[in-house]
């Protein structure tokens, strides 16, 4: 069973956990449960805590397990407006006026408060108690470490789950839009379960690619093997395999070379997160 931290700076739980399943999940969020499902929901625990100065001020606690640390940021990221702002939770959070989210290893978190009056350090205070009572408390997301370098619009990160770098039969990861030059681009990491399989994937991309006329040119650079190539239907990309990984950088026609300029951010940002949770 869950337990939450008895304490958050200022705040003190009351009351136990209320556990919820697949079945009984619509009696804690009855309009907002369908969102979960496709995200591999399992239980969710619900608890609140209590002002240690104002008895009629709580903080309300819903933590939901999912399928994976990566459905966790998709269902987060579902929550998550272009004007929140980003916050020091979990592998990826944001509070706003009178509640935070955020999402840590296999769970997504949200806290209410119960008042209409802002309390950012009560959110934040409450929040990381919670994220000190999850697994992966000083682990992050390594997927989405890689979409944290210069340039990358930080709220435009999101879960994929489709025609990641224009094929249907690569499986979910994470994309986000990078500013260069005054051009946008899009960054990509496509999460497979091994190296084999994501090293199958990138043999079968680049037949689907040669099929659509792209003509991927092979270039061998410090970081690795690239893929570069302008694609028709989809301008300039320069894509690689890294570990378990395929990663790619999608970008305007004739922007390659920029392309695989970006793509080493990716990839340096990548190193880091390889060696940080190895």
């Amino acid at each position: 069973a869950f337990e939450p931290s008895p304490k958050a700076e200022g705040w003190t739980l009351e009351g136990g956990v209320s556990t919820y399943g697949r079945d009984t999940i619509f009696n804690l969020i009855n309009g907002e449960a369908e969102l979960l499902f496709p995200f591999g929901f399992t239980q969710a625990f619900a608890f609140t805590y209590v002002s240690d100065e104002k008895s009629e001020e709580h903080m309300d606690v819903e933590a939901y397990a999912m399928g994976s640390p990566l459905d966790a940021f998709g269902i987060y990221a579902k929550y998550r407006d272009a004007d929140d702002e980003i916050a020091d939770l979990g592998a990826e959070g944001f509070v706003g006026s009178t509640m935070a989210v955020f999402c840590q290893d296999i769970y997504f978190v949200k806290i209410r408060f119960n008042t209409p009056r802002r309390n950012k350090p009560g959110l934040l205070a409450v929040g990381r108690a919670v994220s000190q009572a999850l697994p992966g408390a000083d682990a992050g997301l390594p997927a989405l470490d890689m979409l944290r370098f210069e340039g990358v619009v930080t709220k435009t990160r999101a879960y994929v789950g489709e025609d990641l770098l224009g094929c249907s039969f690569f499986p979910p990861g994470l994309a986000a839009d990078v500013q260069a030059g005054g051009q946008t681009y899009r960054a990509t990491v496509v999460v497979f379960p091994d190296a084999d399989a994501a090293a199958g994937g990138l043999a079968r991309y680049t037949g689907d690619v040669e099929k659509r006329g792209a003509a991927p040119k092979v270039l061998e650079r410090p970081l690795g093997t690239t893929l570069l190539l302008e694609d028709p239907g989809r301008g300039a990309a320069a894509v690689q395999h890294e570990g378990c990984n395929i990663v790619g950088i999608e970008g305007p026609a004739n922007s390659s070379i920029q392309c695989a300029l970006l793509l080493d951010r990716l990839l340096m940002k990548g190193k880091g997160a390889e060696n940080r949770y190895r």
